[in-house]
């Protein structure tokens, strides 16, 4: 789950307004818009139930401050939940009276369930012993129940993210009908005239989070967008799962190994017309326990010409 959970987190930063205006129109309403949003990440990884630490989650816990004067805010909670967790709803407890107790502050909470079983999408945690009772009740929303059209023309940006994450619920026969999928959200988003560092974001949450099951198709799709004439060197969203991977302690001297040479390989990548920022991020990505494929659909390169590379810098793919 780490791919997903770090194109989550990685979003929500990027498009951090939109996110706050889909999901609470009246908050942004009143912020205070000289000061961008904070995302306290370090701080809510210590606040971790035990339960949490087992499991990747996407969470956040963003700080919004507000007009008025002074130093008003407020915080807001949020988990993207995309498996059946049993503990789900306590967790989301737990992590509210953790929170309050830390900032004295209540937090909004907010759960976003990505998966197909609404049936399992809480949305309070009730906990009752003789004459105590305790209803945590927070605000969902599940992916699955909502249209894609609707979520396209929903006037935010973030309805654009949610949309692709909706199309992914989707049966698909093949690869060909995600492909036919893919070319013609991109189409509806160049047709928007968005500017090109939030283009780039959500070429690359489109690119990695609706995937194909065969890695020969990313080359098909590669040349169908190349005929609309594409950019395809972002790296925004990538470093997102870069930086994800390593807040996990995965990184294991990666930088030393950079410094120190490799100069044959990184010679030999470049002749294969692999940049080396590319490379980089392929050797950063293998280090980090990144798989064959999963680096392969990272770098948007055909696995055997990422295998060159490790090989080259005698790196042998994760197993």
């Amino acid at each position: 789950m780490i791919l997903k959970d770090a194109l989550w987190k990685g979003i929500i930063e990027t498009l951090a307004r939109d996110f706050i205006a889909f999901f609470y129109p009246t908050i942004y309403d009143r912020m205070d818009t000289r000061k961008d949003p904070e995302f306290l990440d370090k701080e809510l990884s210590t606040l971790q139930p035990a339960s949490a630490s087992r499991m990747r989650h996407a969470d956040k816990l963003v700080k919004i401050h507000l007009k008025g004067g002074g130093e008003q805010w407020m915080l807001i909670h949020v988990e993207v939940q995309g498996y059946k967790d049993e503990d789900f709803a306590q967790r989301m407890f737990q992590y509210f009276y953790r929170i309050y107790d830390k900032y004295g502050k209540a937090p909004l909470g907010l759960a976003i369930y990505t998966d197909r079983h609404v049936h399992l999408h809480k949305r309070q945690f009730i906990h009752e012993l003789f004459d105590t009772k305790v209803t945590y009740s927070f605000k969902s929303y599940s992916i699955i129940s909502q249209h894609p059209e609707d979520l396209r023309h929903s006037g935010n940006l973030f309805g654009l993210i949610l949309e692709i994450a909706r199309r992914a619920l989707d049966d698909y026969k093949d690869d060909s009908a995600i492909i036919q999928t893919k070319i013609e959200m991109i189409r509806y988003y160049l047709s928007q005239g968005l500017e090109k560092e939030t283009f780039r974001s959500i070429m690359d949450f489109i690119r990695m989070y609706l995937r194909f099951q065969n890695q020969s198709s990313n080359r098909i799709f590669d040349q169908q967008l190349q005929e609309l004439h594409l950019n395809q060197e972002s790296m925004g969203i990538r470093e997102a799962i870069l930086k994800d991977a390593e807040e996990q302690g995965m990184e294991k001297g990666v930088k030393q190994g950079l410094k120190q040479g490799h100069k044959q390989g990184v010679k030999q990548g470049l002749e294969q017309g692999i940049t080396l920022e590319k490379q980089k991020v392929i050797l950063r990505a293998r280090d980090k326990g990144f798989e064959l494929s999963e680096i392969a659909d990272l770098v948007d390169l055909p696995e055997e010409d990422v295998l060159k590379i490790l090989q080259a810098h005698d790196r042998p793919p994760s197993r």
